[in-house]
């Protein structure tokens, strides 16, 4: 039983690492870029804070906003430890170096963190105040491996005579070769590894999800019983990655998926047809956030078709139908006024729009 547990736990952790990477790579819609910058996904604070600053310069302005709010609420204490982490990425540690370049707190443990980039170093070095320059001097290894770092630290007007004089010794050692680096050799005052973390309860961050009315499936055509089975014994990250580059059937079951992340995902396969989307703004077996995405996306809603069906659904979001009642025709609004298939108060606001319409062209008439 805790051998299946395992196995589970790590093809979920693999999903989202899975994830991660669409992310990374330019390929996540923006609802899933939108929770990594909230830190919504259940992914470590090395792995969140990474994707945070990569997403701070995404074209989308609501993800870019989202990312930067995110960044300025982590606590001073929260980033110190993760800025001391020798697994902290090196982007994490350059963005930082900078937004944090006045205070040296945050510059000491950059300096003393192995996996930050020499460019970063190069730019501590330029400005940092003689304690930090000091701690620069004494990772010999860094020095010599790049000596313009050495150079960097050199033309530091905060340089003391003590640091000089280690520059010099440096230098000398350099250019006499009695300098050996021993592979794996820690520079000085290196910090310790923080502990691992301990592992994530996916579970009760993204909980399970089940597909709306999915008796259905169970009776449809053999590979759309097969697609639903598959389906079934999947975990909430690989779901979304099959919502997102599947094909048809695999759409036509995820888009019921009650976990909105998953459901949302079909939304934004690139190959998600409008004949589906008419389909789907029909459907009762949908979230409400579905109909209401596809009402707030113009290419879609400029098909008439896709706007009387939302319209008719008595699941579309009031703030959505109300605005496309008035895009219908009069035969449309005709019929809906009596179909009780129709939401209650849709039926009024046809009638409402109908006269309104009937009493401008008497208007017209009459002039």
């Amino acid at each position: 039983m805790e051998e299946r547990k395992g196995a589970a736990e790590g093809r979920q952790k693999s999903g989202f690492a899975l994830i991660e990477k669409l992310i990374l790579d330019g390929e996540a819609p923006q609802h899933i870029k939108i929770a990594a910058a909230k830190g919504a996904l259940p992914l470590s604070p090395l792995s969140l804070i990474r994707l945070k600053v990569f997403l701070k310069d995404d074209s989308d302005p609501s993800v870019h906003s989202e990312a930067i709010r995110a960044i300025e609420a982590i606590s001073e204490d929260e980033l110190l430890t993760l800025l001391k982490n020798r697994k902290c990425h090196s982007s994490v540690l350059a963005f930082f170096a900078e937004k944090k370049k006045e205070d040296r707190r945050f510059l000491d443990v950059i300096v003393l963190n192995p996996s930050a980039p020499d460019e970063t170093l190069m730019m501590i070095a330029g400005s940092a105040y003689a304690e930090t320059l000091g701690l620069l001097i004494t990772n010999e290894q860094k020095l010599i491996a790049c000596p313009a770092l050495l150079d960097a630290i050199e033309r530091n007007l905060s340089l003391n005579d003590l640091q000089k004089a280690k520059i010099g010794e440096l230098r000398e050692k350099f250019m006499t070769g009695k300098v050996t680096i021993e592979p794996g050799a820690e520079a000085e005052g290196d910090l310790q590894e923080e502990a691992s973390l301990p592992d994530i309860d996916i579970s009760s961050i993204l909980g399970d999800s089940y597909i709306m009315g999915g008796n259905e499936f169970e009776k449809g055509p053999q590979d759309v019983r097969s697609a639903y089975q598959k389906i079934l014994m999947m975990n909430v990250p690989e779901k979304i990655l099959s919502a997102l580059r599947g094909g048809l059937v695999e759409r036509q079951v995820l888009i019921r998926d009650s976990h909105r992340i998953v459901s949302l995902s079909v939304l934004a396969n690139p190959r998600i047809s409008e004949q589906e989307i008419e389909n789907i703004s029909s459907s009762k077996n949908v979230d409400d956030e579905i109909l209401r995405t596809i009402g707030r996306h113009r290419d879609w809603t400029k098909h008439y078709s896709i706007s009387l069906s939302l319209v008719k659904n008595p699941k579309t979001p009031p703030s959505i139908s109300t605005v496309l009642i008035q895009r219908l025709t009069n035969m449309d609004l005709k019929q809906m006024k009596v179909d009780r298939n129709v939401p209650e108060f849709i039926r009024g606001m046809a009638k409402k729009v109908l006269d309104s319409r009937t009493q401008k062209t008497g208007t017209y008439k009459k002039k």
